[in-house]
C-alpha cells in the first residue's frame, strides 16, 4: 500500500516539475516573441510565439484548476498573435504576445 502512495506522490511531483519547466520555457519564448514584435521582425515573432504555444499547451495538458485556465488563456493569446503576425499585423500580434506573457507569469505565481 505504501508503495502505491509513494508512486502516486512521485508521479504528481514529476508532473508538477514538468509543467513548471514547460511554463518557464513558454515565458522565455513569449518574451523573445514580444521583443521581436517590438522590433518589427514578424517571421521571428511567429517562430518564437509558436514555440511558446507548444510549451504552454504541454504545460496545460497536465495542469488543473486556475493554473490550467491561465495557461489556456495564454495559449489563446499566442494563437491570436500568430494569426495576426501571419497577416502582417505586427502591432496587434505584439499586443497579443504581451498579454500572453502576463497570463503566463500570472500562472507561474499560482
Amino acid at each position: 500500500m505504501n508503495k502505491f502512495i509513494l508512486t502516486g506522490f512521485l508521479l504528481v511531483l514529476s508532473t508538477a516539475i514538468f509543467a513548471d519547466d514547460r511554463l518557464n520555457a513558454a515565458i522565455h519564448e513569449a518574451k523573445a516573441a514580444e521583443m521581436l514584435g517590438q522590433q518589427g521582425k514578424v517571421t521571428k515573432l511567429i517562430r518564437h510565439a509558436n514555440m511558446a504555444l507548444v510549451h504552454s499547451l504541454a504545460a496545460s495538458n497536465v495542469a488543473k484548476g486556475t493554473y490550467k485556465t491561465k495557461l489556456d488563456a495564454a495559449s489563446n493569446s499566442l494563437k491570436n498573435a500568430i494569426n495576426d503576425a501571419r497577416l502582417n499585423y505586427v502591432g496587434p500580434a505584439t499586443k497579443s504576445v504581451e498579454l500572453a506573457v502576463q497570463q503566463l507569469e500570472a500562472a507561474k505565481k499560482l
